[in-house]
């Protein structure tokens, strides 16, 4: 190998390397639609958690905290039925975000997607590759605000019937 091949080879890796950290600054970056797909994994997931992707209007105190009453309706439901909370979780599959309207201080995103019963992450998919358990199609539209620094959601979760 020439001396030329070698630094041609050289700057060619330092490009690539270069270009990778910029699309990873790009990836990091705060958007509508990565709030609402975050939010809607962890709503799905039965996830805590969810209450921190929420705006203060929906995210209340704590005598009204709508995460809280979301997941003790999904746990009564689920002794009803005879099984542990963990049997309402779902998994999301093949999810599309499409931002239908935005400006810098709201936007309304459409998600859409596949459900899958997801009591652990084992059955989701194994459930997925043998095509086991019932797949459900997904779709809402979800009103996000820029609250505090970043994307937060504030409308289209919250259906009782997400839970059964």
């Amino acid at each position: 190998m020439t001396r030329e091949n070698s630094s041609t080879i050289t700057l060619l890796i330092v490009l690539t390397a270069l270009i990778q950290v910029v699309f990873i600054f790009a990836d990091t970056k705060d958007a509508p639609h990565r709030a609402v797909t975050c939010f809607a994994e962890r709503y799905f997931q039965m996830n805590p958690q969810m209450s921190q992707l929420l705006c203060d209007k929906l995210a209340g105190d704590e005598t009204e905290n709508i995460v809280q009453t979301y997941l003790q309706m999904a746990a009564v439901q689920a002794s009803e039925r005879g099984y542990s909370p963990a049997f309402m979780k779902k998994k999301l599959y093949d999810v599309r975000t499409e931002t239908l309207q935005a400006d810098s201080k709201s936007a309304v995103v459409r998600i859409t997607g596949e459900l899958k019963r997801g009591i652990n992450p084992l059955f989701s998919y194994v459930g997925k590759i043998f095509f086991l358990g019932e797949t459900v199609p997904f779709e809402r539209t979800a009103q996000v605000v820029f609250e505090g620094g970043k994307w937060k959601v504030c409308g289209g979760f919250f259906n009782p019937v997400d839970i059964g």
